[in-house]
């Protein structure tokens, strides 16, 4: 175990004494967006997509919805994008999707969650966190110009706990 802050990691189970991974393990890394339209961000999630050494990382990617210009353009693995149906944050198919959610990268045995906005933010870390991940990543990508103050605090939260982690990606 590990301490980032205030934040408590489990190390990877692939993490020895010198906190590398072995060898032959790769990092696997799941992308978080809320869709895959044509915009900045999910442009740059798609580039990222097609140039991630894949000798190094394992790459997952999850959506709320499943469509866009830009998931045409993916041209390498995976060749499934998981899909998390929502209508809003607080019901009941938010909370079962969260739980799906959590079960996916415990079984897939995802280290890194990365997430990209207000919605994937407040939707995924906190089942990353519920699945184990020791890794998470919650990046805003606006200025936060239509967030409440509510949402803003939520937000805010997200990024705490992940910048607390920010310095471990350095060293994988």
């Amino acid at each position: 175990m590990m301490r980032a802050g205030s934040l408590r990691v489990d190390a990877p189970p692939a993490l020895g004494r010198s906190g590398g991974l072995a060898a032959t393990e790769r990092i696997r890394l799941l992308k978080f967006v809320s869709v895959f339209a044509v915009g900045g961000t999910e442009r740059q999630v798609v580039t990222m997509a097609e140039g991630l050494d894949r000798a190094r990382f394992e790459l997952h990617l999850a959506c709320f919805r499943r469509s866009g210009e830009l998931l045409k353009q993916l041209t390498v693995a995976p060749p499934r994008v998981v899909e998390y149906h929502i209508r809003n944050l607080y019901g009941e198919r938010s909370v079962r999707e969260r739980l799906r959610f959590a079960a996916y990268i415990r079984q897939s045995r995802i280290r890194i969650v990365h997430t990209y906005g207000f919605y994937a933010n407040v939707f995924a870390i906190p089942a990353a966190k519920l699945g184990r991940v020791p890794v998470t990543v919650a990046s805003i990508r606006d200025t936060g110009a239509y967030l409440t103050p509510m949402k803003r605090r939520v937000q805010r939260r997200s990024d705490v706990d992940s910048r607390s982690c920010a310095s471990m990606l350095i060293d994988w």
